[in-house]
């Protein structure tokens, strides 16, 4: 069996990370045949791939054809603005808007319209290259969350190829842990992190036996205690992946209860971080009204029920109960 560190690396081996200049396509739009020339030399000196258009006209038509990954776009035609270019295309391609205005209303109308970055004219060659070299490291970066996403994937299908009655388990706990997250207005880096995080919480079960985890009957103390240590095993596994840093909480705790009877460590209270605390009741949720291999899913009303007995007893904050029982009543989960 392969370690997930080895997984991470041979994923990594497909994918290339290095997202060189070369393969940066720059389209380049000014009504300036000179401006258009400068400021392709520069990129081109700095190893971008570029096309020029000095009509907005001519660059629609090149986008039919094939799109690039970034435009440099003038704000001032001859006849005309860029704008309603702006609109109808910053959604689905990045732009960086160039202008020699100052006017408020134009600049507010530019910075309203999604565009990733401005240049003032007269452009400066230090600064074009300053801002086409961050949008790479954005590139970079999307590049890194797009395999790290693929990655999880790869290892959902892992697990729950193996077990029928627990296939979907990561993707439903993750979209209802998102769900509440939003419901209790946590900040959008929280939201990912649980979201990421949730897919991530049975990661360690790979490392779980078949005989084990696909058992019908009860399990014996050595079984369940191999079973609980899925949580430190995807903890101890994940832990050298830089990438995953983030997540190793949810991984490590997401059977922890608030009154410290929870495993593996027995944390308490505010030793639980909130991300944690969402993502274990969404997986307590989902795993009450999913079938399994020994009961049939019970109803919604018997698990909340059972959910606010056990907050009851200490387990659960009741405000995510709450909201997870408001997202139930409005049908959002």
């Amino acid at each position: 069996m392969h370690t997930i560190s080895e997984l991470w690396e041979k994923q990594c081996k497909t994918i290339d990370f290095n997202h060189t200049k070369k393969n940066i396509l720059i389209y380049i739009s000014d009504d300036s045949q000179i401006v258009c020339s400068v400021i392709e030399k520069n990129l081109k000196e700095n190893g971008f791939t570029t096309e020029v258009f000095t009509t907005i006209e001519k660059l629609v038509d090149r986008i039919k054809i094939k799109k690039p990954d970034v435009i440099l776009l003038d704000f001032y035609f001859e006849e005309s603005t860029s704008l309603e270019f702006i609109q109808n295309y910053a959604q689905s391609i990045p732009i960086i808007c160039m202008s020699t205005t100052e006017n408020p209303d134009d600049l507010n109308l530019i910075f309203n319209n999604q565009i990733v970055d401005f240049i003032p004219k007269p452009i400066h060659s230090d600064i074009l290259c300053l801002k086409i070299n961050n949008f790479t490291r954005r590139i970079e970066q999307m590049k890194d969350f797009e395999t790290i996403q693929v990655f999880i994937d790869s290892l959902l299908y892992t697990i729950e190829i193996r077990d029928i009655y627990t296939r979907g388990h990561s993707e439903r706990v993750s979209c209802i842990s998102e769900h509440i997250a939003k419901y209790i207005s946590l900040d959008e880096q929280q939201v990912q992190i649980i979201k990421r995080g949730a897919l991530l919480h049975d990661i360690g079960k790979v490392g779980v036996r078949d005989s084990v985890l696909l058992k019908a009957g009860s399990l014996s103390n050595e079984e369940f205690a191999e079973i609980k240590n899925h949580t430190v095993f995807g903890y101890n596994t994940c832990i050298n992946l830089n990438s995953f840093h983030p997540y190793l909480s949810i991984i490590r705790s997401h059977h922890e209860k608030l009154d410290g009877s929870g495993y593996p460590d027995g944390l308490k209270g505010s030793e639980i971080p909130i991300e944690v605390q969402i993502v274990s009741i969404a997986d307590v949720f989902d795993a009450l009204t999913s079938k399994r291999v020994y009961r049939d899913a019970l109803s919604l009303e018997t698990a909340f029920k059972i959910l606010f007995e056990e907050y009851k007893k200490g387990f659960w904050d009741v405000e995510i109960i709450n909201a997870l029982r408001s997202l139930s009543e409005k049908k959002t989960i």
